[in-house]
């Protein structure tokens, strides 16, 4: 054999192996896309399934939203009805009642009114803010104004109460926080929950920066808590079933699941414990507004 035929032949060798090469890629390639084809058609049908279980749970959710809404308002109206009715009725007994003994009992009747009124008012709450989303209606608050309009609100209750109020402002002046309205419900279920419990003596509330928060804290002189509790930072922080902040007086401990609820739900964080003086400390966080 010739060298030219010796070089056609390995030409010709070379040849057949650059085609079968050629054609195991392009099998390899068809299969590849025929796969991803397949897998495409898989993730389609998946996806399409997917989208239509998440509208059927869509809509599971809107109607049981709808029918929450829908029976709070319901049983808001059953029973403030019949509760209205009471309270009214009491008032008008208070001018027919002339005996010391009569006028006593008429009290501790209203007293009672107004607190399963007070009760039943909480609960609804607590209900209603698992479905409303606080953080979308937060806005900056100022801290100083917050601590001052709320010591103003309950100065006089406390010295009721035989309480000295301070308040004290350990934020820089024009300190905001992100929060909305709820807040300032917050910090009066904390200072309540001091005036309703807590001895003779005095109720401190203050402000201080703890990093991206502000700590807004509640000391009372006593008693202290049963336990202590920290909240987690959700909107569904505290089960008020499960609450184990009732302090050593009658309690229902709805006050500050409430706080730790509107608490979580804007992103913050709530706690309780047993202070230095042998009273309460209750504090809750709320993230600082970042400036302008």
């Amino acid at each position: 054999m010739s060298e030219t035929d010796d070089r056609v032949t390995r030409l010709e060798r070379r040849l057949k192996r650059e085609r079968q090469a050629r054609t195991d890629v392009e099998q390899i390639a068809e299969e590849g896309i025929r796969a991803l084809y397949d897998a495409n058609q898989s993730l389609d049908r998946r996806i399409a399934a997917r989208t239509i279980e998440l509208e059927r749970a869509t809509r599971r959710a809107e109607a049981a939203s709808n029918a929450r809404g829908a029976f709070l308002a319901h049983i808001s109206h059953e029973v403030r009805t019949p509760l209205n009715g009471i309270t009214g009725n009491l008032e008008l007994l208070a001018g027919e009642i002339d005996d010391t003994q009569g006028r006593s009992w008429l009290a501790s009747a209203q007293l009672s009114a107004k607190r399963l009124d007070r009760l039943f008012e909480r609960t609804l709450r607590v209900v209603q803010l698992e479905s409303v989303d606080l953080e979308a209606e937060a806005k900056p608050i100022d801290v100083e104004d917050m601590v001052v309009a709320a010591a103003d609100r309950w100065r006089d209750r406390c010295v009721r109460a035989g309480q000295l109020l301070a308040a004290e402002i350990h934020t820089p002046r024009g300190c905001r926080v992100i929060a909305a309205d709820e807040a300032h419900r917050a910090l009066d279920e904390l200072l309540g929950n001091a005036v309703t419990h807590a001895d003779s003596g005095s109720v401190i509330l203050s402000s201080e920066p703890r990093g991206e928060f502000v700590r807004l804290t509640v000391d009372d002189s006593g008693p202290g808590m049963v336990s202590t509790f920290s909240s987690d930072v959700t909107p569904a922080a505290l089960d008020p079933a499960e609450d184990p902040t009732t302090r050593r007086a009658d309690g229902s401990g709805l006050g500050l699941a409430l706080a730790a609820r509107i608490a979580g739900a804007l992103g913050g964080r709530m706690a309780a414990e047993t202070n230095e003086m042998g009273g309460t400390r209750v504090w809750f966080e709320l993230r600082i507004a970042p400036p302008g």
